[in-house]
């Protein structure tokens, strides 16, 4: 294979991968009352069980992957013809970002946090006096883009706590986090030509420790994922031809890490977050292979339509909506009611129609919109 083939065939990898992950952002903020199995006290072999081990394979363990390998690609395709810095391009790729990445960003902040307020105001306006609605918006200030939200995370090699944030759209840290990364692409650059794969050792050891800074929108988990697709494409490894050669060992290595991480729920506990940055190493490399070799035997593609709603999904499945909470949620409520009863059985049905509906609902949203607003998509999409 030659390398322009090589790269059309990256291309078409990372376009097929678009959609999948992007229903597994859904999974990770659909709502499972799970645990892990080791101080479970139902059977493994019954609907309680079995619906144990499908919340947390689905929406704590398999989909976590999706938000590293978003980071990768976008660290990967940033440096694509990149092979000497130049200001000059640097430039032009960050103004391309601030309509692609910035505008979008603050606009999915800022509706959702409008019609929050109106919401706020008509409904509160009866038990909260002016004075308090306006210390509301004072106490909210720049934190509305910034960190309005905050939560706990993986216990780090020495027992703390990590915690992250996010904006009031809180799945918009990811973006967040993605415009700190772009806009330190120099100083990315300069390390990876100064220190070559030491630099990517030393990020590496601090995403597996979670040993690092407490900076919002600086995560070692953006830093490390896009740093290595940086190093990746700045280097023109052929990472497939790598993981083809050590195939068996990524794959065995990932199958056991995900019977590990599934048996002590993901990075919900202290075994379970020791062992969960090594999984999402290995599995999504194990995801990124497979995908590969799946576009290259056999030329399936997902739907044009399907990929470019794929941000529209990001932004919208858990956006706030005033009242209701957030789409996801609502779609969960609403099948809760419709099912005859909430046994394990239908709580399984409920668990996969959930995420399933809501896409399928963002997927119709965002033809509508491009349909007969296309202009004011292409703003709010970034012009994807």
């Amino acid at each position: 294979m030659d390398k322009s083939d090589f790269v059309e065939l990256q291309s078409k990898t990372i376009n097929f991968l678009r959609f999948p992950m992007a229903i597994a952002v859904v999974f990770i903020h659909t709502h499972a009352d799970v645990g892990n199995l080791v101080d479970a006290d139902f059977k493994f072999f019954s609907w309680q069980g079995i619906y144990n081990v499908v919340g947390v394979l689905f929406s704590h363990v398999l989909s976590h992957i999706a938000v590293p390998l978003f980071f990768f690609i976008s660290g990967l395709l940033f440096f694509i013809n990149f092979r000497e810095w130049s200001w000059l391009r640097y430039r032009k790729k960050i103004k391309s970002r601030i309509y692609t990445l910035i505008i979008p960003y603050i606009l999915w902040n800022l509706i959702p946090f409008l019609l929050f307020l109106l919401g706020y105001m008509v409904i509160g306006v009866k038990n909260h006096s002016l004075e308090e609605i306006k210390n509301f918006l004072y106490s909210t200030n720049i934190n509305l883009f910034y960190d309005y939200h905050s939560w706990e995370t993986v216990t780090n090699w020495f027992g703390k706590k990590v915690v992250m944030s996010g904006p009031f759209n809180f799945p918009l840290w990811f973006l967040r986090d993605l415009i700190f990364v772009s806009v330190l692409t120099p100083l990315i650059y300069y390390l990876i030509n100064k220190l070559k794969v030491i630099f990517i050792i030393l990020l590496l050891f601090a995403y597996l420790s979670n040993v690092w800074i407490s900076i919002p929108g600086l995560s070692v988990l953006a830093c490390f994922f896009y740093s290595l697709g940086a190093y990746i494409s700045i280097n023109l490894i052929n990472v497939f031809a790598i993981l083809k050669k050590y195939r068996k060992i990524v794959l065995t290595t990932s199958l056991i890490l995900l019977f590990v991480s599934v048996v002590y729920d993901g990075m919900n506990t202290i075994i379970g977050s020791f062992f969960y940055p090594f999984f999402i190493i290995f599995m999504s490399s194990c995801v990124f292979y497979f995908a590969f070799l799946f576009v290259d035997k056999s030329h399936l593609m997902v739907g044009n339509t399907l990929i470019s709603s794929c941000f529209f999904i990001y932004v919208f499945h858990c956006m706030p909506l005033p009242l209701f909470g957030n789409l996801n949620h609502l779609i969960r409520v609403f099948l809760l009611k419709i099912m005859p009863g909430q046994s394990p059985v239908d709580m399984v049905i409920v668990y996969f129609a959930n995420p399933l509906f809501t896409v399928a609902i963002c997927v119709f949203l965002f033809r509508i919109l491009t349909m007969f607003l296309p202009r004011v998509s292409g703003v709010f999409m970034g012009n994807r």
